[in-house]
């Protein structure tokens, strides 16, 4: 199970770096795309890549000297990384829905009028990808072999 949770912590930084967030404007016919990556949508994203990258060095550490050197057990401080990061994750999901509903939007959003003008945009795959990450991690640290 190391591995799993070494892979997702790896997959999360990686998806880190893909859109969480996007949108498109188009003015008769002149269209203009704007996304945010995890390390421009606020502390709960980049924070959580961090803690999910940091249980993945812990079960690298676990791969490569499998004793247990520390008070709290390895698959256990994992475990509490990858949890906080999901709850970071799904924090941040929640609060795209805030600063869209100040700034006069939802969540998700598709206005047209006419030809003449339309706007799109919502949750992208990064975000998505990176809360499957800490779900595997999660799992993978609940399924770890105790000493």
């Amino acid at each position: 199970m190391n591995e799993v949770v070494a892979g997702a912590g790896l997959f999360a930084f990686i998806s880190s770096f893909l859109p969480w967030y996007g949108s498109t404007v188009t003015v008769l016919g002149l269209r203009s795309t704007s996304s945010l990556d995890a390390w421009d949508s606020g502390f709960a994203a980049w924070f959580a890549v961090l803690l999910l990258a940091g249980a993945g060095v812990l079960a690298l550490l676990g791969l490569v000297d499998g004793r247990q050197r520390r008070s709290i057990p390895r698959w256990l401080a994992m475990l509490g990384l990858s949890i906080l990061a999901f709850g970071l994750i799904l924090g941040r999901w929640a609060t795209f829905r805030d600063q869209a509903v100040l700034q006069g939007t939802s969540q998700h959003f598709d206005i047209s009028v006419g030809g003449a003008f339309s706007a799109s945009g919502g949750v992208q795959s990064g975000l998505y990808l990176c809360l499957l990450a800490a779900i595997v991690a999660v799992v993978g640290s609940i399924r770890m072999p105790r000493p």
